[in-house]
Formats: C-alpha cells, structure tokens, sequence
C-alpha cells in the first residue's frame, strides 16, 4: 500500500486543492465578467413594441378592409400582390411588409422546403426600405426591424456565401413580386470582403449575459460578428500583423438593390465595422450600425467551452507548455495609419480579460477612427525581467514588419496600457538598461559567457536596451510598482509553488549556473525565480524600478483603485495592491472606487477614453 503522507495520489490532490485555493484569492479580482448564450430569432417575443412575425393592430384592420382578413395567412403571396397595388398608402406598404415577414418567418420555421422564405425576405427588405422613406416615425421603426430582421435570416442561413464567389449559393430568389438575381461582384467586395471567415453570424442569434450598457451604434445595415480564419496557424508563429486565428470582429452587412425590374438585381456587403463608421447611400453618408460587445462575449462563450481554466491561468501554471505563444497580436485589421493601443495584462490573466475595457472605448466614435487595438500575451508566472524582454522583442517584431521605412508617424505615437503586473513590464519599455544593471548579476563580459548564441541574444535584449522611441504614453491600471504583500503571503507561496516555468528560461538559468558560474555576481547566482518572486515587497524587480528612471518624453498616468472607503486614498487598498505601492510620485493619478480588476470599471474606461482624447492633441 502506498505510504499516506507521501503518495503521488496525495501528491496530486495537494496540488489542486492548492491551485483552488490560489484560483479562487488571486484570480477573483481578475475576471471580466460577461459572456454570451446562444439564442432563437425565430422565437416569439413578447413585448410593448412591435415584434417581427407579428401582425399590428393597425396592419390587421387594413387587411381586414382589403378583404384579406385571416385569409392572407393560406395565400401570402397573392395578399402581397394585392397589396403592392395600393402600397402608395403608407399603411398599406406596412400590412405588406408585416404579412410578408409572418409568412417568411413561418415558411422558415416549418423547413422551407419550397425556399420560398428567402424571397420573402428579400421582399421584406426592399419594401422596407421604400416605407422607411414614405412613413412616420412609428411606421419607419417598424421598417428598420423588419429589413434587419431579414437581412439577418439571409446572412444566418447562407453566412460567407453571400460575398465569398468560392462558396456555392444559387443564383435566383423568387419572391412574390419579382425575382432576385444575386451578384456577387468584386467591386461590391469592401475592405474585408476577401477576409477568410470561418463564420459570419447576425448578432441576435446572441444574448449577452452580464455586459457592459454600451448600446449598439444605430444606422445603415445589420450588426454581425465575424471569426477569422487566419493562415497563421498556431498562435505563436506567422506574420504579426495578421488576425489572429480564431477572433471575432463586429461586422456590418449591407444588401444593395439594382433598378427595378421583374429580374432585379440584389448584392451584399460585408464592413469590418472597427475600420468604416460611414458608407455613401443615395448619395448621403450614412452611419453603419454595429455592435461593439457582442464579440467579445462571442469569444469569451468559446473560450469557456475549450478550457476549463483560462488562458491567463493554464499559461501561469503550464507556462512551459505556452511560452511560445507569447507575442504581440492585433485585435482588428491592422492600420498603419492609426495610433496602437496596447493592452499588457497582468499575473493569472489574458487578452480577453480587456474586453469590457475594449468594447467601451470602442463605443466611442473618436477612438474608433484614429486608433487601433493589440494585446501582448504571455505566460505570467514568468519574471517581470524576463517578460518585459519579450515584449520588448515583440514590439521591434511589430514595427519593422509594421513600419518598415520609419514613416508612418502615428505607429510612433503608441499607448501601453498594462494592468497589475503587465504595468511593470509596460513600465520596463520607457527605462534604460545598460552596463551598470549588467554588472549587478555578471562581472564578466556578456561575449565571453560560455552560453548558445540564442542565449546569449536574449541576454543581450535583457540587459541592454534603450527607452522604447515609439511609445508616447503609458497608462498603468492598479500596479505594484513596490510590490504586493499577497505575494509573500499563503496565495503568493502556494502560486510560487504551481507556477511553471518556460523551458527556454530554466535552459538559460541552468546554463548560466552551471558553465558560468564564476561569472556570476552573489545576486546572480540566486535563482530568478517566478512572477510571484518578482511582485514580492524588496524584491530585486522592485530595487530595480526604483533606480531605473523613466523617459521623461513619455507622459505616464495611473489609475488606481480603492475597494472600499475612499476618503482616505492613502491607506487604501485595491484588494491586492495597496496605494502605498500603486503611487508614484510626480505621476498624475486617479483614484477611483473600484478592486484590483479596475479595467472591468467604467470609471477606469471613461478615464483612459479622456487620456486618448488628450493623447489626440500631442
């Protein structure tokens, strides 16, 4: 029988039961909180306003004095003939529009196997469209459901087929009052046209749970999200100024109409929304629609179902297994001509967890048009040093392949918000390196070091650097720039003791202490340890910040997040990191009433939206 004490099975359930333990202190401030559940149009909904596949009292009583009665229901589209004859009249044009969406809606419930639904669709949509501009206000709302409703059950049913030539669709629709040639040109093809999408899906196929009240941007076309499917491949690997594989976008779709005629002509538009705030229709500008929130709730819902932990804590506690993920990937199309925002999480997190953050500054029109989104992802259980080197490694990968002329100026007026832990690296970017922090763990040069070239590059990026020329700001969000009393207390231990290292950085450490350790100095030959080494009070990381002084070209910003009791901000606590440790002198900040996971606050996002206002006019 295998000893109590000592049994790899006791073994193994110490370390959950740890892990539980950790996940529950450490993580509870750092999860954002909304998702998404998957939903029916189709369904029946109950409310005060008009629902689509229903019929309006006023639109009965037409039907009633036309002679349709109930009767429409057995004959739909001999009612939608009858009717387009006296469609002139407003009230009439709506009982059209509303009995052709019943009887589309209804066809499609049954399975359609005629496929007459989709021609009642498109039906919908262009009588919609000539009610919207004939109607009173009620009426017009009622125009502008029922096409997006519509438009939406085409885009659900036939998805990338509808722009993508590559996807087979047939060619005519036949509705009851024409027919419908669907082209699928290539000047109808909008910047995200030839994008590869996985899927292309009309957001109310989606309810978001526990979001942000950021209402959807009203106007022309319906709201979809897109997932990309990028060649890339594995996350760690590829063209960074590519998609990542795998995201999702807030798209719009847009359906054109030809003249009219008894074969009339229909074509879709697919917009990268995040890119075009506005498209030329009839002559006029019009606003697109979209939805900034659900596609983070989307991405979230499919997170959840493919790890039962999080991004953030499989890379801390498998960080060996995720190291090579680690890099700088975009959140939308990249721009050249627009200002990046780079999101640094912090310990135990992950890009999703700047979701709510994202999608509120994206609810801004001003910062929807002039900058644009990345996110760096790590493994966090890896040092602050260490990390830092690699963003610094990624940022360079970035604005070569980005900026390979030097030319495009706003890519060098870049902001890096890093939250927890990800300040201190976001921190490291704007400091200078050098000979002096070089001599603090080797006492002999870094070329006679009898390490692998690899090595000895990195080595090189870890000691050796220059304040990053391309940031113009740096916003740091509930950071421990004298560290954190939980790293030294039972949560910290129990962390240091899960938390796995990347292979790359033991093989270096190894090395060092085993081929080169007469060139190390007494504090070099102490082990670099974990993440939760580096965030302890005193550490080494902590000494180093303080002599390191920041670029005094960068403007610097803290927000700072006070639990409970704001009155007296300077024995306050986020939960994890205290003031004490969040302020910095000389740095402007603000405090505001919020736990350790400030970039879930809407105080915090109203702020940063203020700095990249401000940021506009430097």
């Amino acid at each position: 029988m295998a000893d109590r004490n000592g049994s790899p099975s006791r073994r193994v359930s110490l370390r959950w039961a740890s892990l539980c333990l950790v996940m529950v202190v450490l993580a509870a401030g750092c999860s954002t909180p909304f998702s998404a559940v998957t939903v029916n149009p189709l369904r029946p909904v109950s409310g005060p306003e008009w629902d689509p596949g229903e019929i309006s009292r006023e639109s009965q009583a037409v039907l009633d004095a036309r002679g349709w009665g109930i009767e429409w229901r057995s004959r739909p589209a001999a009612a939608v003939v009858a009717l387009n004859a006296a469609a002139e009249d407003p009230r009439v044009r709506r009982a059209l529009v509303e009995i052709a969406l019943a009887a589309a809606i209804d066809r499609q419930r049954q399975g359609d196997r005629l496929g007459e639904c989709d021609g009642l669709y498109l039906c919908v949509a262009e009588q919609a469209a000539a009610l919207k501009g004939a109607a009173p206000e009620a009426d017009g709302r009622v125009a502008d459901r029922a096409s997006r409703f519509a438009v939406s059950r085409l885009v659900d049913r036939y998805g990338t087929a509808l722009w993508d030539s590559r996807r087979p669709a047939p060619a005519l629709w036949v509705g009851p009052l024409r027919r419908y040639q669907w082209v699928r040109e290539p000047s109808t093809a909008s910047e995200v046209g030839r994008m590869p999408w996985r899927r292309v899906v009309p957001v109310d196929r989606f309810e978001v749970q526990a979001g942000p009240r950021i209402e959807p941007v009203p106007g022309l076309g319906i709201a979809c999200v897109g997932k990309v499917e990028s060649p890339r491949g594995r996350l760690g690997h590829g063209d960074v100024t590519q998609l990542r594989d795998g995201s999702w976008l807030p798209l719009t779709v847009t359906v054109e109409f030809g003249p009219e005629a008894p074969l009339r002509s229909v074509s879709f538009r697919v917009h990268d929304r995040k890119k075009t705030e506005s498209l030329e229709a009839e002559g006029t500008p019009r606003v697109l629609t979209g939805d900034f929130v659900t596609p983070f709730a989307v991405r979230t819902r499919e997170l959840e179902r493919q790890n039962f932990l999080s991004l953030g804590l499989l890379g801390f506690f498998q960080g060996d297994r995720f190291s090579e993920e680690t890099g700088l990937y975009p959140l939308e199309t990249p721009d050249p001509e627009r200002i990046p925002v780079v999101f640094v999480h912090g310990l135990l997190s992950e890009p999703n967890t700047w979701r709510f953050l994202h999608a509120a500054l994206l609810a801004d029109p001003v910062i929807r048009q002039r900058y644009q989104f990345w996110a760096f992802q790590y493994p966090s259980s890896t040092p602050v040093q260490w990390s830092s080197t690699r963003l610094r490694q990624s940022l360079a990968q970035w604005q070569r392949r980005m900026d390979p002329e030097g030319t495009r100026t706003n890519l060098h007026r870049m902001v890096l918000v890093g939250h927890s832990m990800g300040g201190l690296l976001s921190r490291m970017q704007i400091v200078r390196g050098g000979g002096t922090l070089y001599r603090r763990y080797f006492n002999r040069p870094i070329d006679e070091l009898s390490v692998a070239e690899p090595q000895r590059q990195m080595l090189r990026d870890m000691f050796f650097f220059e304040p990053n020329p391309h940031i113009g700001r740096v916003v740091f969000v509930c950071v421990p720039h004298r560290g954190s009393p939980m790293a030294t207390d039972w949560p910290g231990r129990a962390a240091r003791y899960l938390a796995r290292l990347p292979v790359t950085a033991l093989e270096i450490t190894t090395d060092l202490v085993t081929f080169n350790r007469d060139a190390l100095t007494l504090r070099g030959r102490i082990s670099p340890g974990s993440s939760i080494d580096s965030l302890r009070p005193g550490s080494d990381t902590v000494h180093l910040l303080e002599e390191l002084p920041m670029d005094p070209q960068v403007r610097v910003s803290s927000i700072i997040g006070c639990r409970a009791g704001c009155d007296d901000p300077e024995q306050s606590t986020d939960g994890v990191v205290p003031y004490w440790s969040s302020h910095l002198e000389g740095v402007p900040e603000t405090v505001i009433s919020s736990d350790h996971s400030a970039q879930n606050h809407p105080e915090c996002a109203e702020q940063i939206r203020r700095l990249l206002h401000e940021h506009l006019g430097h």
